[in-house]
């Protein structure tokens, strides 16, 4: 539920599209019908979520079963901590399978830097990871803390609060988005500005959109047109952009004439005319030029030819990829370190990435980056048993 907003495109400025999030009746829903009831997750903390006949549980690093299957839901775990829900209600559990509360709660957020949102008879308030009520569930509505404030609604309007549950400041705009890099965006008398930890204008210039900052530079339509701004509001772009993606290591990505392109942080194109162009953490974009995939780096030179009809992104300094329906993982050079052999894959994490082909899942462990050295073992899960078997990928690819 924190909005923080990273582009203009797909930017919705009524509060009602900002409704709850993930756990609260709107859960993504995933297919266990394929793979004989089985569905495996990427690593997160050390661990694996996995869903086995429309139960959930965590898989550890060793492909055993760290927490059993028993959750109708349950989110991957973030700073050591997931949401699950039995029946109606949800709670928060540990690392090690543990209830930090009860599962009584209407809605749960994440938590971010140790506080945590919840929603109960009706009204939000906020709790830290121990599951102690920090912040009574009183209020109308409120999002995840994003550094030291949070948004909360009164009377229909919006404003901020402190980690101690103080309203540093006062619910008075139509709607807003949460602080990032100390300024935060509010929208109010129909235009979008810019508000400091007191309240007040950082700068005097209005917009029609406002994203929030990230790299000291936000994205906002002007008359009809994305731009960039520092945070004095100073505009530092004059093409006719379409939109404008949030900074990430110095550099985004933008539309303008229907393609994209990378810029830096002062406004300068480092290069356009790319068909498609993906968004990365990483130093390599997927880019697409007619109908396949491959990487780029930030200046716009070509690392992977696009050879690929899917890509995903480098995590641990490796990618899947796929040509038709058979998909792999090639290292940040462009070499295929697992033949393209399986029917879904993954990204890898902590060196760990699940595969499956048929009904079969299996568990790719990089025990070696500089000489990638790989073990693959097939997961055997179903509502039983648990237990793997080394596999032979030579064998397998025979």
């Amino acid at each position: 539920m924190r909005t923080i907003q990273k582009s203009l495109h797909y930017f919705l400025i009524l509060p009602f599209f900002f409704m709850l999030s993930s756990v609260d009746g709107n859960e993504p829903h995933y297919n266990s019908n394929d793979n004989g009831g089985i569905v495996c997750h990427t690593f997160k903390n050390g661990l694996a979520k996995v869903q086995i006949d429309g139960k959930y549980g965590f898989l550890n690093k060793t492909g055993q079963m760290a927490i059993e299957c028993q959750y109708d839901y349950a989110t991957d775990f973030i700073e050591g901590i997931s949401i699950v829900r039995k029946g109606q209600f949800y709670g928060y559990i540990a690392l090690d399978g543990t209830e930090i509360t009860m599962q009584e709660f209407e809605h749960l957020e994440p938590f971010t830097q140790g506080i945590g949102l919840f929603k109960k008879d009706g009204k939000f308030g906020f709790m830290d990871t121990t599951g102690k009520v920090i912040i009574e569930n009183k209020l109308e509505y409120a999002q995840s803390f994003e550094g030291d404030y949070a948004l909360f609604q009164k009377n229909n309007k919006y404003g901020f609060l402190s980690r101690q549950g103080i309203e540093v400041i006062p619910a008075s705009f139509d709607f807003a988005l949460n602080f990032t890099e100390e300024l935060a965006p509010v929208y109010t008398d129909g235009k979008w500005m810019y508000v400091n930890s007191k309240g007040e204008k950082a700068f005097e210039q209005v917009f029609e959109k406002a994203a929030n900052f990230f790299d000291s530079r936000a994205s906002v339509s002007i008359n009809g047109r994305a731009a960039i701004i520092d945070k004095k509001g100073n505009v530092l772009t004059q093409e006719v952009y379409e939109d404008i993606k949030a900074f990430e290591n110095g550099f985004a990505i933008f539309k303008k004439k229907g393609s994209y392109g990378i810029m830096d942080k002062d406004g300068l194109e480092l290069f356009s005319g790319v068909n498609d162009l993906r968004s990365s953490s990483s130093s390599l974009y997927p880019f697409r030029n007619s109908h396949l995939w491959g990487f780029m780096n930030a200046k716009g030179e070509v690392i992977v030819e696009p050879i690929y009809t899917k890509v995903g992104e480098f995590n641990d300094g490796f990618a899947s990829v796929a040509v038709d329906q058979k998909v792999g993982y090639i290292s940040s050079l462009g070499k295929i370190v697992v033949p393209l052999f399986y029917e879904k894959a993954h990204d890898f994490r902590d060196g760990k990435a699940f595969v499956s082909k048929g009904n079969k899942y299996y568990l790719i462990s990089i025990n070696d980056i500089d000489n990638v050295e790989i073990d693959i073992m097939e997961i055997l899960l179903n509502a039983r048993e648990y237990n793997l078997v080394k596999e032979d990928l030579a064998l397998m690819l025979d």
